[in-house]
């Protein structure tokens, strides 16, 4: 299953259940389907041939739909001919009525849900025969498809892919691992012993079964390191969450939060509870506004994993009044005091396990077996006597003693009698002792210097050190003294305890310890130079700390390997206006320099990286042969050396915002590296020719070197990948030979004085991302590569040929050409990049555009700003984002179907005034309700100017709030959602411009109880900045509906809320959009989608209407 490592934890052995008629499909779409599972991860039940011999169903077959999470019906036209079939479905539609848990699916294959719910054509057919041998059953199955057509959400393969098999299987098996990846259990390890137990010793099933609840439930999970407080939590989501409305489970928030901040923790969490894949949050106070208005909607259950500040809770779970009541926050931590000032209202203490459980543990790591092997049964006691029944020992002396004779495990207890009180860390001390000399130094330095670095990093620098780095840290993930997660090295916080009291044991004086990490002992070896030759590695957070560098600081620190002085928090670094502190030669740290040089630092160095550097110059005795990585990010240094030096093993030099940079070194003799980092140097006017010598570079990052005036020169760059030119204002040509870049990835030229590509790049076969765009601001998107945004205008126009010499670059995925003049005739050849996803036209000078319908794969299209569009070409069905703000010359859309057929997100035409004059509005209603295809997940919308709401919307009114009386039985006949349309002002009118940013809204119940989350419109993919309006827009909107939706009654509200300083809604309209009988004949009609809508005595005025609201 896509979770098996969670099935012991719950009741489903399978993921899917199929009902089919085998007859029908069994050897062409079912056989696809199920390979398709496969592919997936997805373990599905299948049935065999020889199973169905007989009339009646298998007390098997009835198991395995028991114990399967999703179960699909695939209605194909002899279904209903099969008995065994239709009592599949009784049983399937049973399953749900008793346990909501279940996920049921019904699949059209070839027919019509008016052919299965009415029992029409071979349905009808096939009760006829069933009519004389099955009388008592015909009733129950004829409900059971009645029931199924009319209730159930489902796929259909006409409407959905237009009976294309691949992509509605795709759809289908997407669907299904999305649900079971995002909302069934989470992955709690294996080997799981006695922790599950201690979930349920806790009883919080207790507060889930009250459906009355008032109360927030806060629960704390507290032990030492090492005691299972992490997956105790995760037994106890994987057991609860299927009670709560919306669950996240935030694992490691004290890592996360060092590694990225509280900003990506607060999106992680609302995109969690929210289902959102691309929510941006610009701060924390931001983020706990957006909690504030979303968390209190459905009742949730949150895990925050291992929390040891107060601005952890602040920032993700401020206070109960954010939450829905009966909503539950489970914390875990080693701080019991912490928990209770958060003001949790019961905490757990995780118990060590019991003898015979830890016992158990330890035999599954130290033999692979439950039991231990009979000659080893007292030594494996002593063991578990010793630890004491810490899981987290159990499991790495376990690994230690695995595939020893008995005579080493004797020895090994030897060291166990020393430490007759059996401490943890002396438990702990005996995997260290078994490692070599090199495993040991790697191990300390792990915990002192690299734990959640990245792994290929950490080996690189290593690897300097002559340490044998892919090797002994294979040994040490052996010995369950480290774990890597998501390609970072991860240690256990009692591990890396070990690691610093081994450190801390070497000496009381700390600048006689091999490694200092602690910023007192850093400061207080700096401050007082007591430094010795037995340091090897100093670390120290900048931004931490008052530091004053003398000249002779680091002479007696002549061993030195690793120094790594980095900005851990640019907060820190703020002065009282908010403002980053910095001089005219750079940013202003923490440390200071007392003098004019630095006299001495260790030629020993590997990794030499000092973030705000404050001399302008390295010591001139400073020569590390071995330095592997160096990085002297936003420092004063002018000038790294002179001449040719010898640096084999450089990988990496990253001198960026170094504005007082004059030139780079001579790189002749440093051929391994493989990052250079150039970016913001502002004084640079050129990099030194020997830089084409470098076979193995990868990127090289020029960006914003505003004065860079020559190109690199790029000659022998054979392994480059990311070549990046963004903002280099002054460069007006690019490198020469770029066709020996055969690997080149990304090429970015944005914001430079180029104004022709070179003939070389058209065998660029490799190429993904090419930026040509004019403006500074770069911001990444939800594309595999990056997009980059509209630039100040170019000086001169680009070549008229610059696309068509693109055409042979197939990987291209994301162009950016906009601002640079492209005017028309300049796109002859594009529809060659199939792999294209994003284009970026914005700024540019052409009236029209070449058919775009042959680029299958383009997703998003941005014209912002092209004043001189009249026509948007023809569309590919893929195309989900339009982007045509301020096209005031554009006048018609498509003129075939393909927008009506397109699977759009958002279209924004805001400013475009000549679209409504010739596009009617009910044109653009028909784009809104495309029949049977409409993603249940996607919002759909559409921008453009208006300022009257069109007649065929039911309710309207004005203000940003509308009240829309409901039938009974509204949610479930037939109802497809609600389309709403609102009209947004300025609130000061005859001002040049206003701005707005976004759009979100929120339903409530008929008592004013939240109905679902505050939810955002698609709006603006390409502007950057707020979108600015002078005139009334109007905003077209299609929500399909959802589950939440059922439990309205009465009436619903919908509140509107514009998000900028200067716009306000103005009033609206909506209307619930239900299937009729009667189903439109025309795809694409806007006409005949408005008769499939209205009553037929209302279409003549309504259509009036529509016609003739304002523009």
């Amino acid at each position: 299953m896509v979770y098996l490592s969670s099935r012991s934890a719950h009741r489903w052995t399978y993921d899917v259940f199929v009902s089919f008629r085998g007859e029908d499909i069994r050897k062409t779409f079912v056989d696809h389907l199920f390979s398709d599972f496969r592919r997936k991860g997805i373990y599905a039940f299948r049935d065999d041939d020889q199973l169905k011999r007989g009339e009646d169903i298998s007390p098997g077959l009835y198991k395995a739909i028991e114990q399967s999470r999703f179960l699909i019906v695939i209605f194909s036209k002899d279904y209903a001919s099969s008995t065994w079939c239709l009592r599949e479905l009784v049983k399937i539609l049973k399953c749900k009525e008793m346990d909501d848990e279940y996920e049921v699916r019904v699949l059209y294959y070839d027919v019509t849900p008016e052919v299965v719910g009415n029992q029409r054509g071979s349905y009808e057919e096939a009760f006829v025969k069933h009519e004389g041998y099955h009388r008592k059953e015909v009733h129950e199955w004829k409900e059971a498809l009645t029931w199924a057509a009319d209730n159930l959400s489902g796929w259909d393969l006409q409407a959905l892919s237009n009976g294309h098999e691949t992509k509605f299987i795709e759809t289908i098996s997407n669907e299904i691992f999305h649900k079971l990846t995002s909302t069934g259990p989470i992955d709690a390890g294996d080997n799981l012993v006695g922790l599950y137990t201690r979930a349920e010793q806790m009883d919080l099933t207790r507060f889930v079964n009250k459906p009355k609840s008032t109360k927030i439930h806060m629960i704390g999970i507290c032990g030492i390191g090492g005691i299972g407080k992490t997956t105790v939590a995760k037994a106890i989501y994987n057991l609860l969450h299927t009670h709560f409305e919306a669950y996240s489970f935030c694992e490691d928030v004290k890592g996360v939060e060092k590694r990225h901040g509280l900003v990506h923790l607060q999106e992680k969490l609302l995109a969690n509870l929210m289902s959102l894949s691309d929510l941006k949050i610009r701060n924390v106070s931001q983020g706990i506004g957006m909690m504030k208005r979303s968390m209190w909607a459905k009742r949730v259950l949150i895990v925050l994993d291992d929390v040891d500040s107060l601005d952890q809770f602040e920032a993700l779970v401020g206070s109960p009044s954010w939450f829905s009541p009966g909503s539950m926050i489970i914390f875990t931590g080693r701080d019991r005091q912490l928990l209770n000032a958060h003001g949790v209202e019961e905490i757990f203490e995780v118990d060590l396990l019991c003898e015979d459980e830890a016992l158990e543990l330890f035999s599954l790591y130290a033999f692979r077996n439950k039991h231990p092997k009979e000659e080893f049964i007292d030594l494996s006691n002593e063991v578990v006597k010793y630890v004491n029944g810490l899981p987290l020992a159990l499991k790495i002396l376990g690994s230690f003693l695995f595939g020893k004779t008995v005579e080493e495990w004797g020895s090994q207890l030897k060291k166990l009698r020393r430490y007759p009180d059996s401490q943890i860390q002396q438990v702990l001390r005996i995997s260290y002792d078994g490692l070599d000399f090199d495993q040991r130094n790697i191990f300390l330095d792990i915990s002192c210097f690299f734990k959640d670095e990245k792994k290929d990093y950490v080996i690189k620098v290593l690897g300097g050190c002559d340490l044998f780095p892919v090797t002994n840290i294979r040994v040490l993930i052996d010995k369950s003294l480290i774990s890597i997660r998501d390609d970072r090295l991860q240690m256990h916080d009692l591990v890396q305890e070990m690691g610093w009291r081994i450190v801390d044991e070497e000496s009381e004086e700390p600048g006689k310890r091999s490694r200092l990490w602690f910023t007192k002992d850093v400061r207080d070896v700096l401050n007082k130079d007591k430094g010795t030759g037995a340091v090897k590695g100093l670390a120290m957070d900048v931004s931490s700390s008052e530091v004053d560098i003398y000249g002779k600081t680091f002479t007696r620190l002549n061993n030195l390997r690793l120094l790594n002085l980095y900005i851990g928090s640019w907060t820190r670094l703020l002065d009282n206006n908010g403002k980053i502190r910095e001089t005219k030669l750079g940013i202003e740290t923490k440390v200071h320099a007392t003098s004019g040089t630095l006299d001495f630092l260790s030629s020993e160095l590997r990794l030499f990286c000092w973030h705000g550097y404050p001399f302008h110059y390295l010591p001139s005795s400073f020569y590390p042969e071995s330095l592997v990585v160096l990085d002297l990010s936003y420092s004063y240094i002018k000038e790294i050396w002179t001449g040719s030096k010898g640096f084999k093993r450089l990988t990496s030099m990253k001198l960026a915002h170094c504005r007082n940079l004059i030139k780079t070194p001579d790189f002749t003799e440093t051929p391994n590296l493989e990052e250079l980092i150039l970016d913001g140097c502002k004084s640079l006017k050129e990099v030194h020719p020997s830089v084409g010598t470098l076979w193995s570079l990868i990127i090289l990052n020029l960006k914003r070197c505003i004065n860079l005036e020559t190109p690199p020169n790029c000659t022998g760059l054979k392994s480059l990948q990311i070549l990046n030119l963004s903002g280099c204002k002054k460069l007006n040509q690019f490198p020469q030979d770029l066709d020996t870049m055969k690997d080149l990835i990304e090429l970015h030229a944005d914001g430079t004085s180029i104004d022709q590509l070179p003939s070389s790049v058209s065998i660029l076969w490799n190429l993904q991302v090419l930026s040509l765009g004019q403006r500074e601001d770069m911001i990444k998107t939800r594309s595999l590569g990056s997009i980059f945004w509209p630039l100040s205008k170019m000086h001169h126009p680009l070549n008229a040929a610059v696309v068509p010499s693109l055409s042979g670059l197939k990987m291209l995925r994301n162009i950016d050409v906009s601002h640079c003049k492209v005017t028309d005739g300049s796109l002859g050849g594009i529809d060659g990049l199939s792999m294209l996803k994003m284009l970026n036209l914005s700024g540019n000078d052409f009236k029209s555009l070449p058919n775009l319908g042959k680029l299958s794969r383009l997703e998003t299209l941005g014209l912002v700003g092209c004043t001189k569009l009249e026509a948007l070409p023809e569309l590919p069905p893929n195309i989900e984002v339009i982007e045509a703000q301020d096209c005031i010359s554009l006048k018609e859309l498509p003129k075939k179907s393909t927008l009506y057929e397109s699977s759009f997100q958002c279209f924004d035409f805001t400013n475009c005034a000549k679209v409504i004059e010739n596009q009617s509005i009910e044109s653009l209603i028909t784009m809104l309700l495309p029949q049977g295809r409409i993603d249940p997940y996607k919002i759909l919308s559409v921008y453009l100017p208006g300022s009257r709401i069109p007649g065929w919307f039911t309710h309207q009114t004005m203000g940003d709030c509308i009240t829309i009386e409901l039938p009974q039985n509204w949610c479930y006949e037939n109802f497809k959602g609600i389309a709403f349309c609102l009209v947004f002002t300025p609130k000061i009118q005859n001002r040049r411009k206003s701005y707005y940013n976004s759009i979100g809204y929120r339903y409530r119940n008929f008592d004013g109880t939240p109905i679902g989350m505050l939810s955002p419109i698609p709006d603006s993919v390409f502007q950057y900045e707020s979108i600015g309006i002078k005139s009334d827009q109007m905003l077209l909107s299609y929500d399909p509906s959802k589950p939440d939706w059922k439990k309205a009654k009465n009436s619903i509200s919908v509140s509107f809320e514009v998000y900028g300083p200067d716009c306000v809604v103005k009033k609206c309209g909506a209307r619930l959009v239900c299937e009729e009988d009667e189903r439109v004949q025309e795809e694409g009609s806007g006409s005949r989608m408005i008769q499939w809508l209205l009553p037929s005595s209302r279409v003549e005025d309504e259509l009036l209407v529509l016609q003739g609201a304002d523009s």
